[in-house]
């Protein structure tokens, strides 16, 4: 990835943290439109495989930069793995209350100091090294859902992140 794309997407985090501080309460937003929008931020290399699900039709209690975050969820599985041609799945699960996107990769999993800054372990001397999982949990509060992490199939890290099922 070029620094001028870099520069740019770490402008558009910036203003996506921003818009995150402003978001009232979570609208309601059909989950595929959610996905689209990360598709259409997130611009993986040649060599990686990634295999996304179709997202059910269902709408979620989200923020508007859901997409953004999910976007950062998937470029996070790429960037932060050393494997070549490195592997991420997007599977999506409904439940009553709540509808579920688990994100899994191959790589390395995600250090436990980064799982435990978000779970509100953060010292001086232990915390994150970044703000991209940082913006994805803020997104997730802000919608009144849940961030989780899990070891994935894949050999890799599975994020969880549980987004409100809309009623009616």
């Amino acid at each position: 990835v070029d620094e001028d794309l870099r520069v740019r997407r770490r402008r558009q985090r910036r203003m996506c943290i921003r818009d995150v501080a402003e978001t009232g309460d979570p609208d309601a937003v059909p989950l595929p439109a959610i996905v689209d929008d990360a598709l259409e931020a997130f611009d993986p290399p040649e060599e990686a495989t990634v295999e996304i699900g179709d997202p059910p039709a269902v709408a979620v209690r989200a923020a508007p930069p859901s997409g953004d975050a999910l976007a950062e969820l998937l470029d996070n599985a790429v960037r932060h793995n050393p494997d070549a041609a490195p592997a991420v799945a997007v599977e999506f699960s409904v439940h009553e209350e709540s509808v579920t996107v688990a994100v899994d990769d191959d790589g390395p999993g995600i250090p436990a100091g980064e799982t435990a800054a978000l779970a509100g372990a953060e010292s001086q001397l232990d915390h994150s090294a970044g703000l991209g999982m940082w913006f994805v949990n803020w997104v997730v509060e802000a919608t009144d859902g849940h961030l989780s992490f899990a070891d994935a199939d894949l050999g890799g890290s599975r994020v969880l992140v549980e987004f409100r099922r809309e009623s009616g």
